[in-house]
């Protein structure tokens, strides 16, 4: 290769790199516009760039995605026409998020094409972004009060990490990193600290609950990895028996935004076994972001 093709081929690269941003997808009804999710959108692009991709349901589609069972391998749900009004609406949600991307200055794509295939459309745009956001309260809206199957099912089905915003839309200012000693708790430390650098560098707790509080599973190990990443970092253990009050220990804290891995069967799960995760969503106070492989 010559000295110029050589230097052509860096500048290129290095014009290639100005534009680098992160795809993040949001899921919206077409009753409802899920604004602390577009707003969340709007802090993380003033950590780093991000391109937004509203993806436009009509209402009918909304409510199937969360109230159907995923079967691996089945056929996919096919939903009814929407309504007159249905329409109007999705259009009219459409031209709102088009403006309130424009008045942010964020760039924006619009997917509506979805033709009734709810589990396919939304897999599939999941698996060509870097993130997912849902709002809290439209979740629980179209769920009602016992969506532990179906969150789980969620989480199972996307192939992107998640983020679960409250009614705020701010980024909170400290991090609570959930610790378990399994594979999937790790890959959520991991996934966060690669979509988010910037975002590491705020006050960070490891909190590992368990029978035995002192006694933190492969300690040395995830002391190494999360100090290359969380440099304010602080570890907590709490023992199993506590979980209850550990919506006050968030409070406390100010609700951090909280990092998980998928529900498993040990450790820091353990404090989950009355619905945790669920009441904190609930709530709509704590931003959680999920990960799983």
């Amino acid at each position: 290769m010559s000295t110029h093709s050589f230097i052509s081929v860096n500048w290129e690269i290095f014009i290639f790199k100005q534009h680098l941003m992160k795809k993040i997808i949001i899921a919206f009804d077409g009753m409802h516009f899920a604004e602390p999710a577009l707003q969340m959108a709007a802090s993380l692009h003033q950590v780093s760039p991000v391109q937004v991709t509203g993806v436009f349901l009509n209402s009918v589609d909304y409510t199937a995605l969360w109230a159907f069972p995923i079967i691996p391998g089945a056929p996919g749900v096919t939903i009814p026409a929407e309504s007159a009004a249905d329409e109007a609406l999705l259009k009219a949600n459409i031209a709102k998020f088009e403006d309130l991307c424009r008045g942010l200055e964020i760039p924006y794509k619009v997917h509506d094409d979805s033709d009734g295939l709810v589990f396919e459309e939304v897999k599939k745009e999941s698996r060509f972004a870097d993130l997912l956001l849902i709002c809290s309260e439209l979740f629980y809206q179209n769920l009602g009060k016992q969506p532990n199957d179906y969150l789980k099912t969620i989480l199972q089905m996307v192939e992107c990490p998640v983020i679960i915003v409250p009614d705020s839309s701010k980024i909170p200012q400290s991090l609570v990193l959930l610790y378990d000693g399994s594979e999937s708790s790790v890959f959520a430390i991991k996934q966060f600290a690669y979509q988010f650098p910037e975002l590491c560098k705020k006050q960070t707790r490891l909190l590992y609950a368990g029978e035995e509080s002192g006694n933190i599973p492969d300690q040395i190990y995830i002391e190494e990895l999360v100090l290359r990443h969380y440099p304010n970092l602080m570890i907590e253990t709490m023992p199993a028996k506590q979980g209850a009050h550990l919506q006050e220990w968030m409070d406390a804290h100010g609700n951090p935004l909280v990092v998980t891995g998928s529900f498993g069967r040990s450790g820091i799960s353990q404090l989950f076994r009355k619905s945790f995760l669920t009441e904190l969503i609930q709530q709509h106070r704590t931003p959680l972001f999920i990960a799983h492989k």
